[in-house]
């Protein structure tokens, strides 16, 4: 056997060492060591690598995979917290657990020396990025198998320290490095991804929900061995060091990243099949691909955060600076003071919820005073204001938002902070619907449609907020086709597969050209009378609660109030709720308006309506990701360009077509 014969110093009589405890672990220990041989492991990896093989005085052999972490050829943050955490998941988590993964012989840890040797079985196999697609689905499978195992050992995971948290902290964390990072680079790029990260907090309610069970953290294809020579195949997952305590979707999100309909839908059934056998309930479909499409913003959101490793030219870097330096954010905390009477001495804690939003508390004899302050673009701002204090006021529904209780500008004028009344976290969970507090919700959003038809405040509403009616459809299509075609003269070297993307999405934006006519039409014969519109109508917008026996509603973060017709913002609501719900949902607020003398349209007409409003939001997110690529030829705007496309996919009629919209 090839290899270096290991015999002398102390490096080699601690692995002797080491071995000696490994044969332990595997039964051979009754047999004397007789020599151990070492040789570098092939893969390309971080860390060094060796493979041992302990050579037995029977003639046996047993080869061990030796990974080193005393030194790494990539930066490494939280080294030590890393290889910590891969030892224990081994040692404390997958022992016994029979997952196919490889089995832990043992660990070194020697501080004094920086040595510290993880040592496992070696599993020979080929990796899941270079074998062919018939291998996936066993992938997809083994995070089923690997969730249901642990979705009843919460308690257990939740002491288990050395795990990641998956919380709301863990992904805001990103979107600042990223900021931060972007800063780097130039201001005009943080700008952009702070324009992107304005409407996250939709994203960041559904990734941080309750942890379930163990995350791997970084299931790439390049971390999983499949080992094809035993029947079914192997599956062995690698690189424990993100492990985390979070939602399976994570893991989801990246066995399923770059696969389109039908072998999405084969991925994630052979999951679901293996989480169903193991316990785990099923979800919605559509909820499901939601939650890991907002995995799949986090990840690129994550991987501009370490942008910084990647070459660039020396000149475009620029001193990064704190977004909050010179902020408006202290002037927030003299006001809170002012509001709840306190002196300069009582101190105001911050508590970041994004990069756009703290949540501010003070305590006055022994009560907390909490309140929420929100950074704005200064037209957002106004919007918003006009909203809470002229807007909802003229229809005598003042109380359907937040109390807007101060407004302070930031001192270059580039953005406004708005200080509200906190409402709390309230909002509607529309994975588990709530048909109580959803009847409450949706008779506040029938009251503001109705009584807001034809007010005569409707001009302001739409200069300050725009038209989402048929206006929104026509322009959105066309600057998005504008934005396309301007791409293709400036670049006419895109290569094939991005070329052919563009054609693809101009033919499909042109036949939604083509289809204005008719979408107009049924929007002036059924979509009913210009109303206030919320624009941005999903669950956890709309928070329900009570206070001394009396429920309350308030919708929040109006940041694109708009005029238009209610299907609108019907089509946003509905969209978020599992299928099976919508009809019920639907009926509650034909109940509601019917007590304005409204009648709703049929489903076939309703279900046009939501379609026309669905598709102008698709087509108005083809307009930002070609900008992006017209002016920088950025590589990440084509990734987006193609979540467009499979957002046209995959958009379905929002209402079941066998439901009847009569008046209950």
């Amino acid at each position: 056997m090839n290899g270096v014969d290991v015999t002398g110093t102390d490096e080699e009589e601690e692995l002797r060492q080491s071995v000696e405890l490994a044969l332990t672990r595997t039964g051979c220990s009754g047999s004397p060591l007789a020599a151990i041989r070492r040789r570098a492991f092939p893969g390309s990896t971080s860390y060094p690598i060796q493979i041992v093989t302990a050579e037995l005085a029977t003639g046996d052999a047993i080869e061990i995979f030796v990974k080193d972490y005393g030194s790494s050829r990539l930066p490494k943050d939280a080294a030590a917290a890393r290889r910590e955490r891969e030892r224990r998941v081994y040692e404390d988590l997958l022992e016994h657990r029979e997952l196919g993964t490889a089995r832990f012989y043992g660990a070194r840890w020697d501080e004094a020396a920086a040595r510290y040797w993880l040592m496992l079985e070696l599993v020979e196999g080929e990796l899941l990025r270079d074998c062919t697609y018939e291998y996936w689905p066993a992938a997809a499978a083994w995070l089923g198998r690997l969730h249901g195992r642990f979705i009843d050992q919460r308690e257990r995971l939740q002491a288990c320290g050395f795990l990641v948290r998956h919380d709301a902290d863990f992904f805001v964390h990103a979107t600042e490095r990223a900021l931060q990072t972007m800063s780097g680079f130039s201001a005009a790029l943080a700008r952009r991804l702070a324009a992107v990260l304005d409407g996250y907090d939709a994203v960041l309610a559904v990734l941080a929900r309750e942890p379930e069970t163990l995350v791997h953290g970084s299931y790439r294809p390049q971390n999983v061995l499949v080992d094809r020579s035993s029947q079914p195949p192997r599956i062995c997952p690698t690189d424990w060091e993100r492990a985390a305590f979070g939602r399976s979707t994570f893991d989801l999100a990246f066995v399923c990243d770059g696969f389109r309909s039908p072998r999405l839908d084969e991925l994630l059934d052979a999951y679901e099949r293996e989480a169903a056998s193991c316990g785990v309930p099923l979800r919605d479909r559509d909820g499901l691909r939601h939650e890991v499409d907002c995995v799949r913003l986090h990840k690129t959101i994550n991987s501009l955060a370490d942008v910084h490793q990647w070459p660039r030219p020396a000149e475009t870097a620029a001193p990064a600076s704190s977004s909050l330096r010179g902020s408006a954010l202290p002037a927030l905390e003299v006001l809170v003071r002012q509001i709840v009477g306190a002196t300069a001495s009582v101190d105001v804690r911050e508590q970041r919820v994004n990069s756009r939003v703290y949540r501010l508390r003070c305590t006055i004899d022994g009560t907390i005073r909490s309140f929420v302050g929100k950074r704005l673009d200064p037209d957002i701002a106004r919007r918003n204001e006009l909203v809470v204090r002229r807007w909802l006021p003229a229809i005598g529904l003042g109380d359907s938002a937040p109390s807007l209780l101060a407004v302070a500008a930031e001192p270059d004028a580039s953005s406004v902070w708005h200080l509200y009344q906190d409402v709390g976290e309230h909002g509607l969970d529309a994975d588990r619907p709530d048909l109580g507090r959803i009847t409450d919700a949706v008779a506040a959003i029938a009251r503001i449609h109705t009584r807001f038809a034809g007010h005569a405040l409707i001009p302001e509403c739409r200069l300050w907020g725009g038209d989402l009616g048929i206006s929104f459809y026509v322009t959105s299509v066309r600057d998005a086709i504008a934005s396309l075609e301007s791409l293709r003269v400036r670049r006419p070297h895109l290569g094939v597969e991005r070329s052919s993307l563009c054609r693809r999405l101009l033919a499909r934006l042109a036949k939604l050209l083509d289809e204005r006519g008719p979408r107009a039409e049924m929007l002036a014969r059924s979509g009913g009378p210009e109303t206030l519109l919320h624009g941005d109508l999903w669950p956890m917008n709309v928070m329900v609660g009570s206070s001394g026996g009396t429920t309350w509603v308030r919708l929040i973060d109006w940041d694109h109030a708009a005029v238009g017709p209610v299907s609108y913002d019907l089509s946003t609501f509905l969209s978020r709720f599992p299928a099976s719900e919508r009809a019920s949902i639907l009926r509650v607020y034909e109940c509601e308006v019917a007590r304005a003398g409204w009648h709703l349209p049929s489903v076939a007409e309703l279900n046009h309506m939501f379609e026309t409003a669905e598709l102008a939001r698709i087509a108005n997110r083809v307009i930002w990701p070609a900008l992006a690529a017209w002016e920088d030829d950025a590589g990440w705007a084509f990734d987006a360009l193609e979540e467009v496309e499979r957002w046209f996919e995959q958009l379905t009629p929002i209402l079941p077509p066998a439901h009847t919209c009569a008046p209950s």
